[in-house]
């Protein structure tokens, strides 16, 4: 008897413990608690900061890359190269402080990074933007020009933070402009001038770049535009300076067959006074006499028809030149008004010798020759390469589509 009270009690504890871990299962269902295998993985946490960033979501996405961060046991060079790319999320969320923040830890953690000089054009950048343009210069400096630093030609004129401004590097900025242009500016006040400006030009580009605009697309853009047309013309000052021999010879058969072009013709100066009734042409003819007319003071010659003062006047001007000095004409109509003209100076054509205009010619047949050797040059070069030039399409007459 006690045997059997002795099971049944052990049976019933047996299905009081079964239930109650049936219980226990289906809380845990229904609350979630159920231990799941599967888990958020680094790779998911990095995917999804990506996701947001090309969703537009970036404050999201610079949290996302954060919380990575902190939880990643990726290596160092992964770990630097998600720090770049937070700092550049701060970057443009302007959010300079975290940037600069995240930049530094990028960069301990990953020294000869990839990506290691657009990080310290950015670091720059955004130190001069909160303000701190010494630090800024300061970290540009170390950053570009450790061991860069040449020693300058020419005495110091002025110095802009630790580096020294050179009378050297003044003279080859004067060596740019155009020579009469250069000589105003070789000494006194006037280079003092030059001095200045040149400082406030160098300010203002370290600034600028400290600010990164020397590497915009249009800066690097015209940069190249600049190099080709340097290059080109160093080409062709070469090639062209060792084949142009200027023969005296040369030059004067060339002064012969270019002669028309050194004669000056025939020009007169004139007074006038215009009338609208030719019945008062002798009272004006009296003014015109006593020196009381309108003067010209340009010399007016053949293949002109505009006369200053009056405008387009047809081709009176052809009736002006078989004038001599002193000469009045008869009333002369241009449009609706009368005019009588006084023949005050007169220059008879002159053909100028070739001794009067050598140098004009030898400058004139050298530029001939340099244009004849530049075009021979260029279709050599394009004898060396395949061109081929389409023809442009007329789209004048076609309407833009809707």
């Amino acid at each position: 008897m006690k045997k059997s009270v002795l099971c049944f009690f052990i049976l019933i504890v047996v299905l009081l413990c079964g239930v109650l871990m049936f219980q226990m299962y289906l809380y845990s269902t229904v609350t979630g608690e159920k231990k799941d295998t599967a888990t958020w993985t680094e790779k998911q946490e990095e995917d999804y900061a990506h996701a947001l960033l090309t969703k537009g979501l970036v404050r999201e996405a610079a949290a996302a890359f954060e919380n990575y961060l902190t939880k990643s046991t990726a290596k160092s060079d992964k770990l630097a190269q998600i720090g770049y790319r937070l700092g550049t999320i701060y970057m443009d969320l302007l959010e300079y402080e975290k940037a600069l923040a995240t930049f530094y830890k990028a960069e301990l953690l990953s020294a000869n990074s990839s990506f290691k000089e657009e990080m310290n054009q950015k670091i720059v950048v955004a130190l001069e933007n909160l303000g701190m343009s010494s630090q800024a210069q300061y970290e540009l400096e170390a950053r570009t020009s450790v061991g860069n630093m040449k020693k300058k030609e020419g005495s110091v004129v002025a110095r802009i933070g630790k580096d020294t401004i050179t009378d050297a590097e003044i003279d080859r900025a004067l060596n740019q402009l155009p020579a009469a242009l250069r000589k105003q500016f070789e000494g006194g006040e006037n280079r003092l001038k030059v001095i200045r400006d040149y400082v406030a030009q160098e300010v203002l580009y370290r600034k600028a770049r400290r600010l990164g605009y020397d590497k915009t697309p249009e800066i690097r853009e015209a940069v190249e535009a600049t190099k080709k047309q340097i290059a080109v013309q160093k080409l062709l000052q070469e090639k062209i300076e060792k084949e142009v021999n200027i023969d005296g010879n040369d030059v004067e058969r060339f002064y012969q067959a270019q002669k028309q072009q050194y004669l000056t013709p025939a020009a007169v100066k004139v007074s006038y006074v215009k009338m609208d009734d030719v019945a008062k042409k002798e009272e004006m003819l009296e003014i015109l006499s006593s020196g009381k007319g309108e003067k010209v003071d340009s010399w007016i010659g053949p293949g002109q028809s505009f006369i200053p003062g009056i405008g387009d006047a047809g081709d009176i001007v052809d009736t002006l030149l078989v004038k001599e000095k002193g000469a009045l004409t008869d009333p002369l109509k241009v449009k609706d008004v009368f005019y009588i003209f006084s023949i005050d100076e007169r220059r008879e054509k002159y053909q100028k010798q070739f001794n009067e205009v050598k140098q004009q010619v030898e400058y004139e047949y050298t530029m001939k020759k340099q244009q004849e050797l530049t075009q021979k040059l260029l279709e050599e070069a394009l004898e060396e390469q395949e061109v081929e030039i389409y023809p442009v399409r007329d789209t004048s007459g076609v309407k833009d589509k809707q």
